[in-house]
């Protein structure tokens, strides 16, 4: 390769990945000015008004050595606690992304080893390849058909989720979210409610300590537990993520 065409490379490399950046910083202001927007729809949910509302959700389950690194009948007994979960609990209906479309799916081609065993998770993580690559998979083209202003807007955009196989080598559990952007990870040995919990991370909880059935706990059976209380149900109910249109396409 001469000089020339390695500096070409060298320079679509730093723009892309200036592009990304951008794109990741822009989310994190959609998310505090809709949730500023949605401030008495907040206030009306803490007092117990709390109409239907929906979130889109894309599963995908990555490949090793051509093969799933989980099959679709797992991850589905999940889905279906989640969706059980948001719509007791919130009143919220879990819809997929684009509703033509599947769930869940496999990804087409072998993930990348620091995307299989995710190694970095705190903020600055967003930035590495790691999470370029799950960035790259949220593809818009696939997933949203007829949503490109509400997705530009920040208006009930599609949460995605990676099933990987393992995340921080243990130290962060069996899930991840990057709220800042638009995905979460679980393991593929998560246990049932784990799914939902990284969902409501997602949509701006924090972990919680007040008492052991919540599903923001640590210490909650992860298996059965997954109370939550007004505050955040609301915080949930206010994300960019849930919003009051169904979306069809």
């Amino acid at each position: 390769m001469g000089l020339w065409s390695k500096i070409k490379k060298a320079v679509k490399k730093a723009v892309k990945k200036v592009v990304k950046t951008v794109k990741k910083i822009v989310r994190v202001i959609k998310e505090v000015i809709h949730r500023l927007i949605g401030i008495f729809d907040f206030f009306g949910s803490l007092i117990g008004i709390r109409p239907k509302k929906y979130l889109r959700l894309k599963i995908f389950i990555l490949r090793k050595d051509g093969k799933p690194i989980q099959d679709k009948a797992t991850v589905q007994s999940k889905l279906d606690k989640t969706i059980k979960i948001f719509k007791d609990k919130l009143n919220v209906e879990i819809r997929k992304a684009n509703l033509v479309l599947n769930f869940i799916d496999f990804l087409n081609d072998d993930a990348p080893a620091e995307a299989l065993n995710v190694s970095a998770c705190s903020f600055g993580a967003m930035f590495t390849d790691a999470a370029d690559y799950f960035d790259d998979q949220c593809n818009y083209a696939r997933t949203s058909t007829g949503s490109y202003v509400a997705d530009l807007l920040g208006i009930g955009e599609p949460i995605f989720a990676f099933v990987v196989l393992s995340i921080g080598g243990g130290k962060f559990g069996c899930g991840y979210p990057w709220g800042p952007l638009n995905y979460c990870l679980i393991t593929t040995d998560c246990p049932m409610t784990s799914l939902a919990h990284e969902l409501c991370h997602m949509c701006g909880l924090t972990d919680s300590s007040s008492h052991n059935k919540n599903l923001m706990s640590s210490n909650r059976n992860q298996e059965t537990d997954y109370d939550l209380n007004r505050w955040q149900i609301s915080v949930v109910r206010n994300s960019r993520f849930v919003t009051y249109i169904p979306r069809r396409g």
